[in-house]
């Protein structure tokens, strides 16, 4: 049987909901599509760590990736396949403070998530995975080469229009059903 894989950050993982495995909008995509749903969102990832998860997940030949991009200006530190720091503008953490005063530029950043991105959609056309990509909105297009398999749906409106999740911060679960919903209308072919 084939699964549907969501790669992404906090949204993808959930964060704010109060039935997580059951009210996010890749739970809701695989029921529209009848798949089994393999939630792969980690709260806080950066594109870096979505790349390395993307390229180190085991698949299946069948299978379907959506990938929901995050924020460019986040970073990681990996250390094994379940350790990383997440380091991101708003953390209040010391790492996070020094990178972002010595090391963070916005052109090696841009350069970075591109280069991360673009490894990672390789890895999956090499291994002939479908997959179809999601951004909060248009303008972080910007920021990628490979823009096959784009879905123009963004994230953004969504968070303008429905209620925020639990935590006030994250999409509810109303949000993440009709964001499903409006990305299955967009008629993905699947094969």
């Amino acid at each position: 049987m084939s699964r549907l894989i969501t790669f992404g950050c906090s949204t993808t993982q959930g964060e704010g909901l109060e039935n997580p495995h059951t009210e996010t909008w890749g739970y809701h995509l695989s029921n529209y599509f009848g798949l089994e749903h393999i939630n792969q969102g980690i709260a806080g990832a950066s594109n870096k760590l979505i790349s390395y998860k993307i390229t180190t997940f085991d698949y299946q030949p069948d299978d379907i990736v959506f990938i929901l991009w995050c924020n460019v200006n986040r970073y990681s530190v990996l250390h094994s396949d379940t350790e990383y720091d997440k380091i991101y503008p708003l953390s209040p953490t010391k790492q996070s403070e020094l990178y972002y005063k010595y090391f963070h530029s916005d052109v090696d950043q841009s350069f970075t998530n591109k280069a991360f991105t673009t490894y990672a959609l390789n890895h999956l056309k090499s291994k002939q995975i479908k997959y179809n990509k999601l951004f909060f909105n248009k303008e972080l297009e910007q920021y990628y080469d490979i823009l096959d398999n784009t879905i123009p749906v963004y994230l953004s409106y969504f968070y303008t229009n429905y209620p925020l999740g639990l935590d006030n911060l994250h999409l509810g679960k109303e949000g993440n059903e009709e964001y499903a919903k409006k990305i299955y209308n967009q008629n993905i072919e699947l094969i």
